[in-house]
C-alpha cells in the first residue's frame, strides 16, 4: 500500500489527531493524485476546525483553491506588498505632538514672562534690595519650564505597557522635547548680562524644531527607533518587512501581527547562530515556536532550527509539534513527525 494510500485511509479515520496528521502529511506531499485531492475537499466540511484548516492549507500549498474572500469568492494570488505594524502608524502619528506643541507653548511661554515671577518673588521688598540678576534669571527659567508642562501628556505614550515601539517613541518624543526646553535654559543662564543673547536661541530652536521632528517621524515611518538602540533594544528593527504568497515558500514574512519582544527574541537568536552559540539561540527558536508569536515568525524559527541543524532527537513533543504544524520544510517536518512516532505519540505508519 502506498504512502498516498494510507494517508487517505488516515483521512477517513475516526480520530481526529489521525486526519490532521494525514492533512498536514498531505500538505508536504510533492505533488497530490486526484483522489488525494477530492480526500483533502471533503475535510473542509470536517467537525474538527483543525482539520479543515489543516486541509484547507494542503489545497493552498497545492493550488487547488485560493482564500476565501468575505464574499465568498477567490481572493487572486497577492504580489508581494510591504506590510506595516499596527505600532509604526501610532508611533509615526505621536510626532504631530512635536509639529503642533508651539501653538501651546509659545503663548504659554509669554503668559508666564509677563507674570514677572521671579520678579515678585525677588523684588516684592523693594527695588533698593533686589537682586535683579536672580529675579530675571528665574522669571525667565519659570517661564520656560513651566511652558513645557505641555510635553507631559506625551508620558501617556511613554508608559504605554502594551506597545513597546510606541512606549520607546513617546519616550524620544519626551527627549527631543527636553532639548527644545534645554536650549532656551541654557541661553538664559549664558547670558545674564546680555538679555538679547536669548535671541541667538531662537534660530536653534526653530532647527530642532524642524529637523528633530523629521528625524524621529522618519525613523517611525521605517519601523525604527534610535533610543531603543541605545538602550540595547534594538534586535527586533525595523519592525516593517515584505508581504508573501501564501504557500509559496519565501524568504520573508509579514511581522506585523508579532509584539516587538517576539521579533527582538528571533533576532537575538539571529545573532547568536551567527556567533556560533548554536545552544543559545536553539533556546530561543524553541520558545518562539510555543509561544504566542505568528505562524510566519514560528515558520522562520522552525527554517532556522534546520539551518542550525536541529534533527529533533532532543526536542520536546510541543516543539516537535509546532515544527509539524509552521515549517515549509516537507523533510524537517517528515523528521519531526518520526520524532513523535519516536516518544509514543504518534502511530507508525
Amino acid at each position: 500500500m502506498t504512502d498516498i494510500h494510507k494517508l487517505l485511509e488516515m483521512i477517513a479515520s475516526t480520530n481526529s489527531s489521525a486526519r490532521f496528521e494525514a492533512c498536514e502529511l498531505l500538505r508536504v506531499a510533492s505533488r497530490l493524485p486526484p483522489e488525494a485531492i477530492a480526500a483533502l475537499e471533503e475535510a473542509l466540511h470536517d467537525p474538527n476546525p483543525e482539520v479543515a484548516e489543516s486541509a484547507k492549507s494542503a489545497l493552498i500549498v497545492h493550488r487547488v483553491m485560493e482564500l476565501p474572500t468575505p464574499g465568498g469568492g477567490p481572493t487572486p494570488t497577492p504580489t508581494p506588498t510591504p506590510t506595516q505594524d499596527p505600532e509604526v502608524s501610532a508611533a509615526k502619528g505621536l510626532y504631530t505632538w512635536l509639529w503642533l506643541s508651539p501653538l501651546l507653548t509659545i503663548p504659554s511661554l509669554v503668559f508666564l514672562l509677563m507674570g514677572e515671577f521671579g520678579y515678585t518673588l525677588v523684588c516684592s521688598g523693594g527695588g533698593e534690595n533686589c537682586n535683579y540678576r536672580l529675579a530675571y534669571l528665574l522669571s525667565g527659567l519659570s517661564a520656560i519650564l513651566g511652558s513645557a508642562l505641555w510635553h507631559l501628556f506625551m508620558l501617556i505614550p511613554a508608559l504605554d505597557r502594551q506597545r513597546v515601539f510606541v512606549r520607546w517613541h513617546g519616550r524620544q518624543i519626551l527627549l527631543l522635547a527636553g532639548i527644545r526646553t534645554a536650549v532656551p535654559a541654557a541661553s538664559l543662564v549664558m547670558t545674564l548680562n546680555n538679555e538679547s543673547g536669548l535671541l541667538w536661541s531662537i534660530p536653534v530652536l526653530i532647527v530642532i524644531w524642524l529637523f528633530g521632528t523629521l528625524w524621529g517621524q522618519g525613523q517611525a515611518s521605517r519601523g525604527d527607533c534610535a533610543l531603543m538602540r541605545w538602550f540595547g533594544h534594538g534586535e527586533g528593527l525595523p519592525l516593517l518587512k515584505g508581504a508573501t504568497v501564501p504557500g509559496a515558500g519565501p524568504a520573508t514574512y509579514p511581522l506585523g501581527q508579532d509584539t516587538p519582544e517576539h521579533r527582538a527574541a528571533f533576532s537575538q537568536a539571529s545573532s547568536l547562530h551567527a556567533e556560533g552559540k548554536s545552544g543559545d539561540s536553539l533556546r530561543l527558536l524553541c520558545r518562539l515556536l510555543v509561544s504566542q508569536a505568528s505562524p510566519e515568525l514560528k515558520a522562520q524559527s522552525a527554517e532556522m532550527l534546520r539551518h542550525i541543524g536541529e534533527t529533533g532527537e532532543d526536542l520536546s513533543a510541543d516543539v516537535l509539534v509546532a515544527i509539524l504544524r509552521f515549517s515549509l520544510d516537507p523533510q524537517q517536518k517528515r523528521t519531526a513527525l518520526a520524532g513523535l512516532e519516536d516518544l509514543g505519540l504518534v502511530e507508525k505508519m
